[in-house]
């Protein structure tokens, strides 16, 4: 494929998953030879470390992204990318506008990440009940609509069956061969030396959605069975209220609430088990690398995503929402059984970050 200029719209570059995503698309994309801008609309953020130095990063320094759209409209005219991708609900709502207004040949694609009707129950976001109808107005106007999983894009369907119709799915680029390496530098932690009691691992934000509550509680009932022990890895506006709970639980000398590492890959390598607790989800990177250090996992069977990456539970224990008892019971099955990390490691290699650079260009430049 030629050389192609790409434009990547995203909010900006916290640590988090879906910036994690923008960085790695925008890496590679470049690492293939084609020009690449990152633009975010409300400034920079820690991840920014982690671009390319072949990305040129474009901030418009918005205090919100819905006040981006003439910024990043002026920026189009003046670089006239062939294609831009955006992550994100507000950022697909700016580009599916845009996409009327741009006085050029200009491919927009937008990238639903999320179960978008769960997200619209979510009382946190102020505008979350008016998320349907935004959806509706305006996902149809872009050329493409790529979600990282069947069943947000089943999910999308529900909600507006005209935008699904441009719809297609992209698994998420999570595992390569860096992964493997980082996997093996040391971790300190006490509780992950040989010969000691199963370490049970999770991961992600300290917010509702991932709901480490449930897993807490799991948890207290599988610790009355077996010494095992809990590690939670991430930082959210949870933290106090989770740290109130493992106190009431009677959880402190058993549970380490141990805030966000940079690399929790050897974490993972040493866990005997990596449990998602979460309410919904979109395609969830937390398994798939917990796959790739041949960690075994279980996870609520939540739309969407845990599903199809351990094929109805093909490599890894499936749930129910909410459900504590049957959590604790599956975590309690999994760690009394024998895992083999190398098949674990092939399933995650569905989800390359090749084969996901491969389908997104593809997609972007269909006939190129």
């Amino acid at each position: 494929m030629e050389s192609k200029h790409i434009a990547i719209f995203i909010r900006y570059l916290p640590m988090g998953g879906i910036q994690k995503i923008a960085v790695r698309l925008a890496n590679e994309f470049a690492k293939r030879g084609h020009t690449v801008d990152l633009v975010l609309a409300k400034g920079k953020g820690a991840l920014v470390d982690e671009v390319h130095h072949e990305v040129r990063v474009v901030a418009l320094n918005k205090s919100r992204v819905w006040l981006a759209l003439p910024a990043l409209w002026k920026y189009l005219l003046r670089r006239r990318p062939q294609a831009l991708l955006s992550l994100g609900f507000s950022a697909n709502v700016l580009s599916s506008i845009l996409n009327m207004l741009v006085p050029y040949e200009l491919g927009v694609f937008i990238s639903v990440r999320s179960n978008m009707s769960r997200f619209a129950q979510n009382d946190q976001v102020w505008y979350s009940r008016w998320v349907p109808s935004i959806i509706q107005s305006a996902y149809p106007l872009a050329d493409k609509i790529i979600t990282v999983s069947e069943g947000v894009l089943d999910d999308l369907s529900s909600i507006s069956p005209r935008a699904a119709r441009r719809g297609c799915v992209i698994y998420n680029p999570v595992f390569n061969s860096e992964m493997l390496q980082e996997a093996e530098e040391p971790v300190s932690h006490p509780w992950l030396k040989q010969d000691a009691p199963p370490v049970i691992l999770g991961v992600g934000r300290l917010t509702p959605q991932k709901n480490f509550d449930l897993l807490l509680r799991a948890f207290k009932r599988v610790h009355r069975e077996r010494g095992a022990r809990l590690i939670i890895l991430g930082d959210g506006n949870q933290r106090e209220k989770l740290g109130e709970q493992i106190e009431a639980l009677d959880l402190a000398d058993h549970v380490d609430l141990h805030g966000f590492v940079d690399n929790p890959y050897p974490f993972m390598k040493r866990a005997s088990l990596l449990v998602l607790s979460s309410d919904y989800e979109g395609l969830p990177s937390v398994p798939i690398q917990a796959l790739a250090c041949g960690c075994p996992v279980v996870a609520t069977d939540c739309p969407s995503g845990p599903r199809e990456i351990l094929e109805d539970g093909e490599w890894g224990r499936l749930v129910p929402v909410g459900d504590e008892e049957a959590l604790a019971e599956a975590i309690t099955e999994s760690l009394n059984e024998t895992h083999d990390p190398e098949c674990l490691r092939q399933r995650a290699m569905d989800f390359s970050v090749d084969k996901a650079v491969d389908n997104y260009l593809d997609t972007l430049f269909p006939e190129a």
